[in-house]
């Protein structure tokens, strides 16, 4: 019932000002009629959880503030659902680079947070991936005309948007990337509920998972103007950091020039501690990732800085796809860029039009 929703998120808001030592806004929340929903915004909760979740010793199996996020999500509620959701970033941000670095260090309390994520949504699925349906171009649509009848059937094709879930007992080192993923994805499908600030600490964590452990991370946005030039102006010659190449159809390898230049500056270097120290992006967190990108670029409720963050964001993993050669994420991030390029180049014409008028 609507009182029973409020006595249980108000608990929880007591249990979490018993960890977090107590907070300004915590008579206002109790005395609230949407305690959870007020929680999901207060900034300065989140100041204190965020920090707590980032300091080195958080993470290990007797976190209570894990344990309090664990309890929380499993009391069913979507709204204080919610409230765990909204610190997916903080706690991926956490994780991800303490798992890559320190293989050995016990996270088990964000690993216990990340698997009730995972298995409420391998519950809700029932194991299953979700499917779309991919259109057949070859044939023709509903608006040509005239039509030409086909004589054979619409070959339907099918890809799967999220893959099917496996269950889980254990955050294994093969598939972290896919429990991780899982929960970027629920973040996803939550982010229209989300406050502007977590996408913004997402965007800036996603641009340092894909920049770390890389010697060629202070030239990402060099990288990212030659992928535009090459996909909206071909044809001049680029100059990047010393190295020229031909950006246009006489250059079919042109799209990897950026990649050997790094190579060669980590092989002068002898980088190879920063190599260990990179935090793996496979499809499965590339997939999430790209989609909450996409929303951040060109939702209607992102601010101009969380926009400028997915943006930037964006420019690294491209850098990122393009130096490993992943092709399946090549043309998305390449795709995000343009996107975005289109976005500012339309704003700056509307200031125009309106200065001028």
């Amino acid at each position: 019932s609507w009182w029973s929703e409020i006595t249980q998120a108000r608990a929880r808001i007591d249990a979490l000002s018993a960890i977090l030592g107590g907070f300004p806004s915590l008579e206002p929340l109790r005395a609230s009629e949407t305690p959870a929903r007020d929680l999901l915004g207060d900034s300065a909760v989140a100041d204190v959880v965020i920090s707590k979740l980032s300091s080195p010793g958080a993470g290990k199996g007797d976190d209570e503030l894990c344990q309090w996020m664990y309890e929380t999500y499993h009391s069913g509620d979507p709204e204080l659902q919610s409230v765990v959701v909204r610190f997916v970033p903080a706690i991926c941000n956490a994780y991800l680079p303490r798992a890559a670095s320190k293989p050995g260090q016990s996270l088990s309390g964000f690993e216990a947070v990340l698997l009730a994520l995972y298995s409420s949504e391998h519950k809700i699925r029932q194991g299953k991936g979700i499917l779309v349906t991919i259109p057949n171009l070859s044939q023709p649509s509903l608006y040509h005309t005239p039509r030409v009848p086909s004589s054979s059937a619409t070959e339907i094709k099918a890809g799967y948007y999220s893959p099917s879930l496996q269950p889980q007992e254990a955050v294994k080192t093969t598939k972290r990337a896919a429990i991780v993923g899982v929960a970027l994805d629920l973040f996803h499908r939550k982010i229209a509920a989300m406050p502007d600030r977590s996408k913004l600490e997402l965007c800036c964590a996603i641009r340092e998972w894909a920049m770390r452990g890389c010697s060629w991370a202070e030239r990402v946005d060099e990288v990212a103007k030659l992928a535009l030039l090459q996909a909206i102006a071909p044809g001049p010659d680029v100059t990047l950091t010393g190295h020229v190449t031909t950006v246009g159809p006489s250059s079919s390898t042109s799209i990897f020039v950026s990649r050997q230049s790094f190579d060669d500056d980590e092989d002068e270097d002898g980088d190879h501690k920063e190599r260990t120290l990179r935090i793996p992006l496979p499809w499965e967190l590339f997939q999430p990732i790209l989609k909450i990108l996409g929303h951040c670029l060109l939702g209607p409720s992102s601010s101009p800085e969380t926009r400028d963050s997915a943006g930037a964001a964006a420019r690294a993993l491209y850098a990122r796809a393009t130096h490993e050669i992943i092709p399946e994420a090549i043309l998305p991030t390449r795709g995000l860029l343009r996107l975005d390029e289109a976005a500012r180049a339309a704003s700056l014409a509307a200031a125009t039009a309106v200065a001028s008028a």
